[in-house]
């Protein structure tokens, strides 16, 4: 459909501790609604999830991939700025990519506080 855009990935987990290295590196804000996540979760910058599955709140979710960014980030958006400094951060010095994408195991409710519960195996 034209002027809409879908991510990989049904769910997209962001750190509190990425955001926060990433607007160190860029010298700016770091505003949660440049990534568009799902779930802005309390963390350091770069957890040990990537494949793993975790738990959070009611839900099981499975972490499949660091989260890519694109142009998106940089371009203004309502109550935001441009800012291209921050898309030349995010590849510079993350590898381009801020979060992660996860699938759903198990549907349940997830609610302000629930922490991310890495699960065996």
């Amino acid at each position: 459909m034209p002027g809409t855009y879908f991510d990989a990935f049904p769910v997209h987990l962001v750190t509190t501790g990425a955001l926060a290295a990433l607007a160190g590196a860029a010298g700016t804000t770091a505003d949660t609604r440049r990534f568009r996540p799902n779930l802005v979760v309390e963390g350091p910058a770069d957890p040990d999830w990537l494949g793993r599955t975790v738990r959070v709140g009611g839900a099981v979710l499975r972490v499949e991939a660091a989260c890519p960014h694109c142009v998106m980030i940089s371009l203004p958006q309502q109550g935001l700025p441009a800012d291209r400094g921050l898309l030349r951060t995010v590849h510079r010095d993350f590898g381009h990519a801020v979060g992660f994408y996860a699938s759903v195991e198990q549907p349940g409710r997830v609610g302000c506080g629930d922490r991310v519960e890495p699960l065996a195996g």
